[in-house]
């Protein structure tokens, strides 16, 4: 939607005060809208309240349930020093008593008359809000305006940009205020808002938005095939002239259009639901797609998942109990993907052929991808945050690059995997990647069309881990060349007033070093840890953790996860703020004190819960007559707290004092 129009959708909420044409409705289910027809408000004949069945054009629906009370728990939870009620009266005085601020407020989305590639950016669109009465309504506009009877129960406001109208609806309540960002697309969905979209039921979520594949699918689904029919002589102007390339490049988008197209065939609509759980303290999300084909690659091998959905393995709960953010996966049928792989591994042969690579160099490739995501077992995997660096001794100049790589190392932070798989298979794995990566033949290449400097190009290597017997680590070394040459250096001193002695230049920072990844490999018995940071010591550590398994120092004590425990899911884990505000701190750190940016870092490291209160969420797949794939997450109370104390900081740029929250109505 544009902006224009969610700025007319809040004025009309706050004053219902914004017009341009309206709408009359049809006279019986599928008959096309009739011309709106002026005249003066009177009285007349009953309006027409007959049902309406939805447009074959409606794409997307939604629904906002008890929108007062929403606002007052969410604000209430996030403590934000705001008075919504008081704000709303102020602006538009009387209006509480006309809107009804519990009655559901629906969305519609239909697709234009035409069908051009375009319209899906600019599709009809009205947004509906319940009145309490019809007359009430009326009396309400005329005192802010003028208004406009155009047909048995619609009236239209007059003198404003927007397209609104005041009609009867069926059910509860009996009447809305209806408006659109054209004329056109209010007269074509207004019987639909009013007498139609009321009877819906969506369930009890407090926010409901759906999109329909079917209108979509009618519309653009020739256009599709027309395209895929086009592909071949596409392809032939992108075409490289190696043989082998281009051969696999055409079977690789011929197979990548036919699963389009099969997926879209496939595909009956996208769900997300809301629901706010005031006895948990929470609120609980779902996404959910819904298939009633599945003649594609892509719903077979989600049905074939979701047949081994399984509670947690036991090394989800091995994992640091500190970790922002941690998930697990089910066993995977990697067979899927052994197409995939053969398309790539012709596809780079016949490259490197073209190259002139020598053949026992290509047959390495060859054997590395083949083997690569062939894992069948169940995973874990964990990311952290790492601590902040030693700051320069009081004095010391920085060395060039050092805040670059003080960036990186905390932006990277910890990643630790587990797979249910022994360690065997993948330390000869990454070593034939540190082998390829060396080989004098493929690194004259990568200097050759990347224009790389060998001073540039990072180290990859091979040793033992540092306080992990038996462990195996892969270092790869960035160059302190990486970072130098981006280095910002400080500003050259302002010119001398005259008579006064020139500035002294600030002294030029010493050179840089260079940066160290490592990943880092830990035999477990049957199983294997993975661990991957730039902070080798608190990777070690985490590590140490996670093979060590004491309860105290993993996420089998950490609270908020008892949903996880039994859950039978294809994967599922939690989510927390923090996953996203940690990596933020080290660049805010370097702005200057005094500015927002610096104050909004100060509101992230002070927020009452630090971003920890975990988020847990699953992804389970059903079958039956549909496919669905539902992934759901539930937010706690803590979050909005969190959230809430960011949100001063994102808007304040100055007015009036914050007003004091009301609590919620019960």
């Amino acid at each position: 939607m544009r902006e224009r129009f969610l700025r007319g959708c809040v004025i009309s909420l706050l004053a219902v005060a914004c017009g341009g044409t309206g709408a009359r409705p049809t006279e019986a289910p599928g008959a096309p809208a009739a011309p709106i027809a002026n005249g003066p408000v009177e009285e007349g004949p009953p309006p027409d309240l007959s049902p309406v069945a939805a447009p074959p054009n409606l794409f997307g629906v939604g629904r906002l349930n008890r929108p007062g009370q929403l606002i007052d728990v969410l604000l209430n939870w996030s403590k934000l020093p705001i008075d919504w009620r008081r704000e709303l009266a102020n602006e538009a005085p009387g209006v509480d008593n006309v809107i009804d601020l519990n009655a559901p407020i629906d969305l519609a989305l239909a697709l234009p008359k035409g069908t051009r590639p375009n319209d899906l950016d600019d599709p009809r669109v009205v947004v509906s809000f319940g009145v309490r009465s019809l007359p009430a309504a009326l009396e309400f506009a005329r005192r802010r305006g003028k208004v406009e009877r155009v047909a048995p129960g619609i009236y239209r406001i007059v003198d404003s940009s927007e397209a609104c109208v005041i009609a009867a609806a069926i059910g509860t309540p009996p009447a809305r205020l209806v408006c659109g960002d054209k004329p056109d697309d209010l007269e074509a969905l207004l019987p639909y808002v009013t007498r139609g979209l009321p009877r819906e039921s969506f369930g009890p979520a407090d926010l409901h938005f759906e999109l329909r594949a079917a209108p979509i699918r009618a519309a653009y689904g020739p256009k599709l095939r027309q395209i895929r029919l086009g592909l071949p002589f596409l392809m032939r102007s992108v075409a490289l002239d190696i043989p082998r390339v281009d051969r696999q490049v055409s079977v690789a988008a011929s197979a990548l259009a036919d699963e389009v197209l099969a997926l879209v065939d496939d595909t009956d609509r996208a769900v997300f639901d809301l629901t706010v759980k005031t006895d948990a303290e929470a609120l609980d999300t779902a996404f959910e797609l819904r298939f009633t084909g599945k003649s594609s690659w892509s719903v077979q091998t989600l049905a074939e998942a979701g047949s081994r959905a399984a509670p947690p393995p036991d090394s989800f709960w091995r994992l640091p109990k500190d970790a922002n953010g941690a998930s697990f996966t089910g066993p995977v049928n990697q067979a899927r993907y052994s197409g995939i792989r053969r398309v790539v591994t012709e596809l780079l042969d016949g490259l490197l052929e073209h190259e002139k690579i020598p053949r026992r160099v290509r047959d390495q490739v060859a054997a590395l991808i083949e083997e690569t995501a062939t894992t069948q077992a169940a995973s874990v995997y964990a990311q952290g945050e790492v601590p902040p660096g030693e700051p320069p001794a009081k004095g010391a100049i920085p060395d060039r690059g050092s805040q670059m790589r003080e960036q990186l190392r905390r932006s990277l932070g910890w990643y630790v995997v587990g797979i249910e798989d022994k360690a065997d298979r993948y330390k000869t794995y990454f070593n034939r990647i540190v082998s390829l990566y060396n080989d004098r033949d493929l690194r004259r290449l990568a200097e050759k069309r990347a224009d790389l400097k060998p001073a540039k190009i990072p180290q990859l290597r091979a040793r033992a881990a540092r306080g992990l017997p038996g462990s195996s680590a892969f270092e790869l070394v960035l160059p302190a060349a990486m970072f130098e040459d981006d280095y910002a250096y400080a500003p050259p001193p302002p010119p001398a007033r005259p008579g006064q002695p020139r500035p002294k230049a600030a002294p030029k920072p010493p050179p840089g070093r260079p940066m160290s990844i490592v990943l880092i490999i830990v035999p477990d018995g049957a199983r294997t840890w993975f661990g991957f940071s730039a902070d080798e010591k608190t990777l070690v550590e985490k590590l140490g953790v996670a093979r060590q398994g004491a309860p105290a120092a993993t996420l089998a004590s950490r609270e908020g996860l008892a949903s996880l425990r039994t859950a039978r899911t294809v994967s599922g884990g939690f989510w927390s703020l923090a996953s996203l505000t940690s990596s933020l701190d080290s660049p805010l750190a370097a702005m200057p004190a005094e500015s927002s940016i610096a104050e909004l870092r100060r509101r992230l490291v002070t927020m009452p819960h630090q971003g920890q209160t975990p988020m847990p969420y699953a992804l389970n797949v059903t079958t039956g007559g549909t496919t669905n794939l539902v992934w759901a997450l539930r937010v706690p109370r803590a979050v909005a707290e969190d959230i809430g104390a960011l949100i001063p900081t994102m808007g304040s740029h100055g007015g009036p004092p914050p007003i004091a929250v009301p609590p919620p109505k019960p």
